[in-house]
């Protein structure tokens, strides 16, 4: 190549990435805004809806759940900080000088009545937590806003995040931003000020929150080379529906559809129960009816419940708490642990079968060992291709996610497939579990049915995590 040739295409090449640069920053959902370079946060108190108050009286596990809901996460301190200051390190959401009732911040404060709130949630308890608020609609005081467009950091309500700097006490959580009046001791309220006084659990009137995530991430446009480039394509803006047209199967006699026996004839005291036979997929329901939601997608606050669909690929990137909300959708629960042990191993406890199919591991009978972990084979030259393991694509590359009934061998006797290998799969677990493995792995966290996952709390998701549901016989 000539050297105006050369320069040509180094031109292109730095055009295209700052494109790419741009266009992957300016990526947060509507309802939220940049938190720093990796996260995007809500854009006022949840809520998260302007024009109507903040939540009031919460503790940090309510917030984790409800945003665990919304397929988001409650902020930790270190983004929410990096919403509050900007590059240029701002004290105050507006600027670097303390401005008196630019926020919510300046209410007379009321004596509370510890005893009533700690009643919550008995009326005397709800009553209290309503008298001592003084919050205001989200977005009321106009002034009181990042560039960014976020609303009400400081003052209305004190936001719980997950601490992630020291403070003492070493509480896991920790309030920021103060609330409607002023900061804890009297000083100004500002982004810098921590109130690390109470563990999560209390019960406080003025604590609220709001959620966070990581901000969608978008695949660069192929760049110049000289060899063939490879056929994948993927934009993980669109959201594909595969599932269209397919729909359950009755079930076993009992069983609601889609649904396996599982224990027939079975001695002792554990009951028969009904499983899904597949993985689940969701539908979303809508004023004009059910319509397939895409499975490479995080279904966020839309309404969807499950189906256990053959032929479909199942749903990755749901959160515990939405299984199990999607389960109840459709009249059933997510499995206990102790029931889908039974399932894949034929006992509740220790014992059973090693594998669904037997005690000898078959190659490829499951969908369970990828040779290149998808994120490395997506963004073979990102720093840190872990850091991307809720993109859309990852579960839409070849030999990845496979059709749910695609693998026969994959099956126990009473009919249930893909409990190893595949995804993930979320069980009915407070502290957050799920099992058997996903299509890269299922040794590393215990052998095929033994595989169990307890690293993670249910408001996480990635692309390996799905679910399927039980129910009562």
């Amino acid at each position: 190549m000539d050297s105006g040739g050369f320069q040509a295409a180094l031109a292109a090449l730095l055009l295209l990435l700052t494109a790419t640069q741009a266009k992957a920053e300016s990526a947060c959902p509507s309802d939220m805004a940049a938190a720093g370079r990796v996260s995007c946060i809500d854009r006022f108190e949840a809520p998260n809806r302007e024009g109507e108050r903040p939540f009031t009286g919460k503790t940090a596990p309510e917030g984790e759940a409800w945003c665990g809901l919304q397929g988001k996460l409650l902020c930790t301190e270190d983004q929410w900080m990096e919403a509050c200051e900007g590059e240029e390190h701002r004290p105050f959401p507006y600027g670097h000088s303390y401005e008196k009732s630019r926020c919510v911040d300046e209410k007379t404060w009321i004596p509370p009545n510890w005893g009533a709130i700690a009643s919550y949630p008995a009326e005397a308890g709800k009553r209290e937590i309503e008298r001592l608020n003084q919050s205001e609609p989200a977005g009321s005081r106009e002034g009181c806003a990042t560039p960014e467009g976020v609303m009400d950091l400081t003052g209305n309500t004190a936001e719980w995040v997950l601490a992630t700097r020291p403070h003492p006490n070493g509480h896991r959580h920790v309030m920021k931003g103060c609330y409607w009046s002023g900061c804890y001791g009297g000083s100004a309220p500002r982004f810098g000020f921590t109130n690390p006084a109470h563990p999560g659990g209390f019960r406080t009137y003025e604590a609220g929150f709001r959620c966070c995530s990581p901000r969608p991430q978008t695949l660069p446009a192929a760049l110049p080379a000289a060899g063939p480039q490879p056929a994948f394509a993927c934009d993980p803006t669109v959201h594909p529906a595969p599932n269209a047209g397919l729909s359950e199967a009755p079930g076993d006699p009992g069983c609601p559809d889609g649904m396996a026996r599982i224990g027939a004839g079975a001695s002792g005291p554990f009951k028969t129960f009904c499983m899904d036979r597949y993985e689940a997929s969701l539908v979303e329901l809508t004023p004009e009816g059910e319509r397939p939601w895409s499975p490479f997608h995080n279904p966020g606050p839309r309404k969807v419940r499950a189906v256990a669909l053959e032929g479909a690929v199942p749903q990755g990137y749901i959160n515990g708490l939405q299984a199990a909300a999607a389960c109840a959708a459709s009249g059933k629960r997510l499995c206990t642990s102790s029931e889908w042990l039974r399932a894949c191993s034929g006992k509740s406890g220790p014992g059973g079968r090693i594998y669904p199919y037997g005690n000898t591991r078959r190659p490829g009978a499951c969908q369970d060992a990828r040779a290149k972990h998808p994120a490395v084979e997506l963004f073979p030259g990102h720093p840190n291709p872990f850091s991307m393991i809720q993109h859309a694509c990852l579960n839409q590359l070849p030999s990845s996610l496979a059709r749910t009934g695609s693998h026969p061998e994959c099956m126990v006797p009473e009919g249930a497939y893909d409990l190893m290998g595949n995804l993930h799969e979320w069980v009915a677990d407070e502290a957050g579990t799920f099992r058997g493995g996903f299509y890269v792995d299922t040794k590393i966290n215990g052998e095929g049915c033994r595989y169990v996952t307890t690293a993670h709390t249910r408001p996480h998701w990635d692309y390996s995590t799905g679910f399927r549901c039980c129910a009562e016989l």
